[in-house]
């Protein structure tokens, strides 16, 4: 009697918790565990199973945890409710743990467990634990479960064993739509779109109709390849199985379109989406950034906030990366209060973002105030203020954070090297660029081939050609860039011979010169007048198909005045397909530095019936035409007319160029007027 007392205690406390596990009632459950506490049941294995459920189910892992460590002789159920209940709730390693001490009991797994201990392989990428999984699987029959297989091609996708996983997927029966967008998610996920397609296309064969996770897997495929036509034929089919509308569709197709090159039909499927995402307007935003269509992005997150659609992370990143590309330094500014006024943490890529954007607009105490405000700063912090201070020539400053950085900040990576190795250069500063290499050495990065050419870039610009030379003999994989940056520092340094030399030996190495090749050996020849070498250099750019390159010629025609050809230099001028401002100005320079003022004058006429505005260059060739020439009269109506006509203010070269032509033509009193203005 007393027995069946207790087996209908237990039927009715059985019925009382799956209410509570159906209403996900949490207080009325732990009542009920009081009571089977009370009633000496808490070690009864078909209560504790359920109570497991029931805390499960509400959140509570420590106490399904407490009721399955309290069941005298936990079933195959226990267990696998208990590691069901830490997999879910985001414990992997300790359900994958839980999961082989039941192995130890001998206690079988069934197809529930399996695909919750390999889910939880699948977030930590543990292979080797899936693999194991695996062959326990095949020896317990469940290798035919399509449950199970799915979510061992999920496993074996996640950890990046992409063989396994096909191996797995071919290896099917019955293969249903989850199959087949696992393994075209997989491919498509590592940048394998062709093979992705091909799988999108052979499941529709194959009778299976594709769902939104089939679409979207088969246009980030698209993206990846930047396959616009096939995107276009997706699109249609998604049109077709009326899935356009699907937010998770749309903001997919939105992406892919971006990414192919095409933000005007991205813009259009944006446009007809029923309901606009956050991920909608950033995936939008973000696909104008990639094109070059900053204005576009900030006028679109201008009418986000109009909608009062909230910004999150990857907003403010893609709008500062806008801002930043086209030197926006106002709007810039106001999204830096948006960011403030909502309170948006800057210790990440927003922080990150905001000191770029300011870096690249080149305020860079503003940049400098945001990096001391990010409390937890990472080494893209660090790299992107020092990186900046290198680019705007403070190199002080960015080996004074170098410093900083080793006392305070993470290891130094390739990028930070480089940026630090350039503000050496930047300064002529060898003691620390020698310091700075010796890092490197103790780092493991001296093999690097980034690294080798920054060094041999940095010694040469610091005037150490035995350095360079050095460095340079030992890089495993020489390049262009390589051997670019010795010319260039012999060039810069009037080192014609040796610049030539390094120019003969790279083409003897089976290395073709490039445009900055030409540019510095050019260089090199123009500082030492070596007219005949250039010549037979200019032949070679000819013969190289750089003839159409500005740049190079811009340097082509330079060298030829420099050498004292100024005919050949006009010659090359006239040949010019198109001109910008420094090929006006190289021969402007030409004529003045050869006496012709006449000449230079004529040319400034032509240049701004051209449409050209002149710069500050243009007037110092100007001004010393008029001072070689002894053009008192030109001289003074073209300073005048630098502030006057072109808005110009004249610098101290300018005022003291004028003054010497007063000086020369006996003007002295008007001479010392201008060098009081420049004082």
């Amino acid at each position: 009697m007393e027995r069946q007392f207790c087996w209908m205690r237990i039927q009715s406390l059985h019925r009382l918790l799956l209410d509570c596990i159906r209403k996900k009632d949490l207080v009325r459950g732990r009542q009920l565990r009081h009571l089977i506490l009370k009633s000496g049941l808490q070690s009864n294995v078909f209560l504790g199973n359920h109570l497991i459920r029931l805390f499960s189910s509400c959140g509570s892992l420590i106490e399904a945890t407490q009721v399955f460590r309290g069941i005298a002789n936990p079933d195959s159920y226990s267990w696998g409710a208990i590691i069901c209940a830490h997999v879910k709730h985001g414990q992997d390693e300790e359900g994958i743990n839980l999961y082989l001490r039941m192995l130890q009991y001998n206690v079988k797994a069934n197809d529930y467990v399996y695909v919750a201990v390999l889910k939880a392989c699948a977030r930590t990428a543990d292979l080797k634990s899936g693999r194991s999984i695996h062959s326990h699987i095949n020896e317990s029959g469940f290798r035919s479960n399509l449950f199970v297989g799915n979510a061992l091609l999920h496993m074996y996708a996640k950890c990046g064993s992409l063989v396994e996983a096909r191996r797995v997927f071919d290896n099917l029966s019955g293969k249903d739509v989850v199959s087949w967008n696992a393994m075209v998610t997989a491919y498509a996920q590592i940048g394998f779109g062709k093979e992705a397609l091909q799988l999108f296309k052979q499941m529709q064969q194959e009778g299976l109709q594709p769902d939104s996770f089939s679409f979207v897997s088969a246009l980030q495929a698209c993206g990846s390849m930047a396959a616009l036509d096939e995107a276009k034929l997706i699109q249609a089919l998604i049109i077709r199985c009326k899935l356009e509308s699907n937010v998770f569709v749309g903001n997919a197709l939105v992406d892919t379109f971006a990414k192919c090159g095409s933000p005007d039909i991205a813009r259009e499927v944006f446009e007809r989406l029923p309901l606009k995402t956050i991920t909608s307007w950033n995936v939008m935003i973000a696909g104008y950034v990639q094109h070059g269509r900053a204005e576009r992005a900030l006028e679109l997150f201008q009418r986000m906030q109009e909608v009062r659609m909230k910004p999150d992370e990857i907003t403010y990143v893609s709008i500062l990366k806008a801002c930043s590309s086209i030197a926006a330094i106002h709007e810039g500014r106001l999204i830096h209060s948006h960011i403030l006024k909502v309170g948006v943490n800057l210790n990440g890529h927003v922080g990150n973002s905001l000191m770029d954007m300011y870096v690249n607009c080149g305020d860079l105490e503003e940049a400098r105030l945001v990096f001391d405000i990010i409390l937890e700063k990472n080494i893209v912090s660090w790299n992107t203020m020092i990186a900046g201070y290198s680019k705007h020539g403070f190199g002080r400053h960015a080996l004074d954070l170098f410093t900083k950085m080793q006392q305070q900040g993470p290891k130094p990576d390739e990028v930070t090297f480089l940026s630090v190795l350039k503000a050496c250069g930047c300064n002529a500063d060898i003691a620390e660029g020698k310091l700075i290499h010796e890092h490197i050495i103790k780092s493991g990065m001296d093999s690097e081939l980034y690294i080798g050419n920054s060094l041999v870039d940095m010694y040469a610009r610091c005037g150490s050609f035995n350095e360079a030379r050095h460095v340079l003999d030992k890089l495993p994989g020489k390049s262009v860039v390589s051997w670019n940056a010795i010319i260039a520092g012999c060039a810069k340094y009037g080192l014609g011979s040796q610049a030539l030399h390094y120019f003969n030996k790279m083409q003897e190495e089976g290395i073709q010169p490039n445009s900055s090749t030409f540019v510095s050996i050019l260089k090199a020849c123009a500082g030492v007048a070596a007219l005949g070498e250039g010549k037979a250099i200019h032949d070679q750019i000819i013969t190289s198909g750089l003839e159409s390159d500005v740049h190079v010629m811009n340097t082509v025609i330079d060298m030829y005045a420099k050498c004292g050809n100024i005919e050949k230099a006009r010659e090359e001028f006239d040949k010019l397909l198109e001109r910008d401002i420094v090929s006006w100005n190289v021969m402007i320079a030409g004529y003045a530095q050869h006496g012709h003022a006449k000449q230079a004058l004529n040319l400034f006429e032509e240049m701004k019936k051209e449409g050209l505005k002149p710069d500050t260059i243009t007037f110092n060739g100007l001004l010393s035409a008029c001072n070689h020439a002894s053009l008192v009269d030109a001289g003074l109506h073209i300073l005048s007319a630098m502030s006057e006509s072109f808005g110009i203010t004249p610098d101290t070269h300018h005022y003291a160029c004028i003054t010497d032509l007063l000086g020369r033509s006996g003007n002295l009193r008007a001479a010392e007027t201008y060098i009081k203005r420049y004082q």
